[in-house]
């Protein structure tokens, strides 16, 4: 199954509302590839060339009929294995994730701590939300970087950039 922004659009802009500014619920996407246990690799390959809106296709998460997250596939493992083979020998049920409400810059830290390009979100159930890119992290992070320097020049973060801020601000 395939998820894709262009059919959850309003309802993800709302759902991303619901959280914090600087949280990982307002970081995440929810244009994913996922799949449940019991597919084959091949059915695997199948739903990631149907992913035309996916954020990103270096995971596909597998996840249970109530929406559960059970687990999670690399693309690698997915181009390794025999396309007769199921999810279920494939999968690592040993996922990193987060909660909506976490830090975005303790997303940052974890992500760079397990070295990964997308970093699944779920709720404190194990609900899966959502994931969240490197792409997105990198640009928090450069916001964030922004602002320190900004501080030690003993100067107030600028809401615009350098070049879009006025003289007299």
């Amino acid at each position: 199954r395939v998820h894709q922004a262009e059919q959850a659009g309003r309802d993800e802009v709302v759902e991303l509302d619901r959280w914090p500014e600087a949280s990982a619920g307002r970081m995440m996407t929810t244009a994913y590839v996922s799949c449940e246990r019991g597919r084959t690799i091949a059915e695997v390959i199948g739903i990631i060339r149907e992913a035309t809106e996916a954020e990103t296709v270096n995971y596909v998460y597998v996840i249970t009929p109530s929406k559960r997250l059970d687990g999670v596939l690399s693309i690698r493992d997915v181009l390794l294995a025999e396309p007769t083979a199921t999810v279920d020998t494939q999968l690592s049920e040993n996922v990193v994730s987060v909660l909506p409400t976490t830090d975005q810059e303790e997303v940052a830290r974890r992500m760079a701590k397990y070295d990964l390009t997308a970093l699944p979100v779920v709720d404190d159930r194990g609900m899966f939300l959502g994931i969240i890119t490197v792409d997105d992290v990198i640009d928090v992070l450069t916001e964030e970087q922004t602002e320190d320097v900004q501080r030690l020049g003993a100067v107030e973060p600028l809401e615009d950039t350098y070049f879009a801020t006025t003289f007299w601000t």
